[in-house]
Formats: C-alpha cells, structure tokens, sequence
C-alpha cells in the first residue's frame, strides 16, 4: 500500500472520552465542509451537534474495501471536504482514517461502540 502523505503519528494526537464528549464536536472540527463516514445508521444523530456544518454522508458499505475507499475519496474531492468525522463502529472509524490519511485531511473518530479499539489504533 502506497500512502499519498506518510502518517505523522501512529497515536492520536488528543484522546477524549466521557460524558458530553459528543458535544465538543464543533470545536473538534471548525472547519466548514465535513465528510462524515459511517453505516446504515446516517447521520442524523450527530446532526444537530454540527448544525452550521455543511454534512457530507459517505457511507462505507458492508466492508472497509479499497474500491469503496477510493470512492470516498473521489466523493471527498468533489465535495472539497475540509475534515473527515468517523462516525460508528471500527470499520467506519477505520474507513475515515484511510479516507482521510490519502486526502490529507485531519480526522476525528466518534465510536458508537465500547468494544472498539480503532478510535486509537493508527
């Protein structure tokens, strides 16, 4: 695999969790346009979090696959998406970490999930 920016961390840079984290949302990510990836379940509950965002859903299928990434990308580009959000389980995390590593954009991953590790896993 062939990284179009090489990774300048394997760590996050910042790790938050407890109550009320869902809500720093807009000062986790200011920027304007936002690729949201995630499942079947879409958007709309972080929504309201992100009102004055414009929302890009990308949904990443049933699998993490590179034709499904590259498609994220393309959409990301067309879009000219400022940020990637990871919104779900370990595979819509992982999916926008990818997403966002090859189109350079930060990232922020919001698990659904207590069993996943991908909120920290490079």
């Amino acid at each position: 695999m062939q990284w179009n920016t090489p990774p300048q961390s394997i760590a996050p840079r910042q790790l938050l969790r407890g109550w009320g984290v869902r809500a720093q949302l807009p000062e986790l990510l200011p920027q304007e346009r936002i690729l949201v990836i995630g499942g079947q379940r879409g958007p709309a509950p972080i929504a309201p979090l992100l009102t004055d965002r414009a929302l890009i859903w990308g949904d990443y299928g049933i699998d993490c696959t590179e034709s499904i990434q590259r498609g994220l990308v393309a959409q990301g580009h067309a879009d000219q998406a400022q940020a990637v959000l990871g919104w779900g389980g370990g595979k819509a995390l992982d999916m926008a970490k990818w997403v966002a590593m090859d189109l350079g954009l930060p990232v922020v991953t919001l698990p659904t999930s207590a069993a996943t590790c991908a909120a920290w896993a490079p």
